[in-house]
């Protein structure tokens, strides 16, 4: 099994990051001509707005309240649910993942109730015929994922040595064998089927955020010149 495991996330991860640079050079040139202009440069100005889009969501602020603290609040506690698996990839483990790790455990109490927030907000919305089977379905992905995860911290845990031998054996390209708990076997398993389905425009985020707040800026620019 956990050849299997392994030999999945290798394949998941470069059918994944093939699929990113070519959508990163797709991008890059269709995007070239634009940023040669003066009214591609990237300002101080747009460049501080643009962060407040990334890190803060402020276009979905103005657009959905409601539904902008369930994202924060989700993109949040997924940044420190990451940070705190860092600690199967990394050895020896340095103190500030240490430091991570209670604040990663109460994240990932929070990561389903901000996911099943979204979920409702979604089903609620007046616009809701407008809002892609693919996204619930990547949305129950990340709760089967989370609550898997939940249940191996808190009701049946994992050998914890096992599994970062296996992780660390996966990333230094000597397979090991699978901790023996199908509960993270199928935790695994939908992590790589996340993986699989994940657009890989959501790591492009920045660059796009990034070039609608130029297309504002240069509207803008004709409206005045008219």
């Amino acid at each position: 099994m956990g050849m299997i495991l392994t030999l999945g996330y290798y394949l998941v991860t470069a059918v994944f990051l093939g699929t990113y640079v070519a959508k990163a050079l797709t991008w890059r040139k269709s995007n070239r001509a634009a940023q040669r202009g003066p009214s591609g440069k990237k300002t101080p100005k747009i460049i501080v707005m643009s962060l407040g889009d990334i890190f803060f969501l402020t276009r979905l602020f103005r657009v959905n309240p409601g539904l902008w603290i369930g994202e924060w609040i989700f993109h949040v506690s997924v940044v420190l649910v990451i940070m705190r698996h860092l600690r199967y990839f990394i050895n020896p483990i340095p103190r500030w993942l240490w430091a991570l790790q209670t604040p990663g455990i109460i994240a990932g109490c929070i990561l389903p109730l901000s996911l099943l927030y979204i979920f409702i907000n979604k089903l609620t919305a007046e616009k809701r015929h407008y809002v892609s089977s693919y996204n619930f379905f990547l949305l129950c992905l990340l709760l089967l994922l989370s609550a898997s995860g939940l249940l191996m911290l808190w009701a049946f845990p994992t050998d914890i040595v096992a599994v970062k031998i296996f992780m660390l054996g996966i990333f230094t390209f000597m397979p090991a064998t699978a901790p023996d708990s199908l509960l993270f076997v199928s935790h695994f398993s939908i992590f790589l089927l996340f993986l699989a389905f994940l657009p890989s425009h959501v790591f492009a985020a920045p660059l796009v955020i990034i070039e609608a707040r130029l297309r504002a800026k240069e509207q803008q620019e004709v409206l005045h010149e008219k």
